[in-house]
């Protein structure tokens, strides 16, 4: 069996044993929560009433948050699993839809939200540059948009590396993995997530 597969049986093996390493629910996983709701209305300077578009808002955990600050928020994924947890984490306002594909007016939002290695939603790069042009288009001028990606580069772990390295030879690029969400006795479908390569100049 390939280096990259044992590893990742050898990881969902430890997800199964000990939810708490996803830190869902857990202190560090709320504390996690708040730090990026509260960058997100620092970043913005939101107050009341503005409008917030969590593009992959999984569980609604930032959504809810920003949701109790007084924030008009809608929360996207392509995930009915997904979805489904929001909603009953208690998020008001989660609908099923591809970033790509936005179904709101243009200059509708105050800010939109990619947090959670978000800015790699499209999959591929092409997809992206979509993903990026929508939102420009669905945020008003002088709006924000808020995006975080893991550096693939960033690792030294044998794993990571021939998973990089096997990317590399099918012509993908190397931070390009295959995911899904689990929860309970749900799976949802698999899909792409582009962590970007990011080099010092």
């Amino acid at each position: 069996m390939p280096q990259n597969k044992t590893y990742e049986l050898e990881r969902a093996k430890d997800l199964i044993q000990n939810p708490g390493l996803l830190n869902i629910g857990t202190p560090a996983g709320q504390r996690g929560t708040l730090r990026r709701a509260n960058w997100i209305i620092e970043a913005s300077e939101m107050g009341p009433g503005k409008h917030v578009l969590e593009v992959g808002c999984g569980g609604g955990r930032i959504s809810k948050h920003l949701e109790s600050m007084g924030l008009e928020v809608i929360g996207i994924d392509i995930s009915p699993l997904a979805l489904e947890a929001a909603r009953r984490y208690g998020a008001s306002d989660c609908r099923l839809m591809d970033a790509r594909e936005l179904g709101f007016p243009e200059n509708y939002f105050d800010t939109a939200s990619l947090l959670g290695n978000g800015l790699g939603l499209g999959g591929d790069v092409d997809d992206s540059r979509q993903l990026l042009s929508n939102l420009s288009r669905t945020v008003r001028p002088g709006g924000v948009l808020l995006a975080s990606s893991i550096n693939a580069t960033n690792t030294e772990e044998p794993a990571h590396l021939a998973y990089h390295d096997m990317n590399r030879a099918r012509g993908r690029p190397a931070g390009l993995v295959r995911i899904r969400v689990n929860f309970e006795d749900l799976k949802g479908d698999w899909f792409d997530l582009l962590f970007l390569e990011l080099h010092a100049s």
